[in-house]
């Protein structure tokens, strides 16, 4: 992976000012961490509160990615990414009487 990957959007290869500073921070947190462990003053609760935090960070990110990121760069025939955009034509899902189907790209 090119360094360059870290602070630039994959869809359009320009640089990311949220992915810089996503670094900047876990970089920052990481080092301050490792010198918390260094020093021999890192508790549970600090394990536990650095670990979840980046854990959470991650999951929440890769979440959202998949949930309303644009469609990969490689894949155009990506279906859209939520059933408001304008792509899906009607808001409804269609029905059969009491049966409604939603369709799994609204997921």
């Amino acid at each position: 992976m090119p360094i360059k990957d870290l602070v630039t959007d994959p869809g359009t290869g320009q640089m990311s000012h949220t992915k810089l500073w996503a670094n900047i921070a876990y970089a920052s947190s990481t080092g301050a961490f490792v010198y918390t462990v260094i020093i021999g003053s890192a508790t549970a609760d600090i394990w536990l509160i650095y670990l979840g935090i980046v854990g959470a960070s991650a999951t929440a990110s890769k979440f959202l990615s998949l949930r309303y990121g644009a469609a990969p760069v490689d894949d155009p025939s990506h279906p859209p990414a939520s059933p408001w955009s304008p792509d899906h034509g009607s808001l409804s899902p269609p029905c059969q009487g009491d049966l409604c189907i939603i369709p799994a790209s609204w997921f």
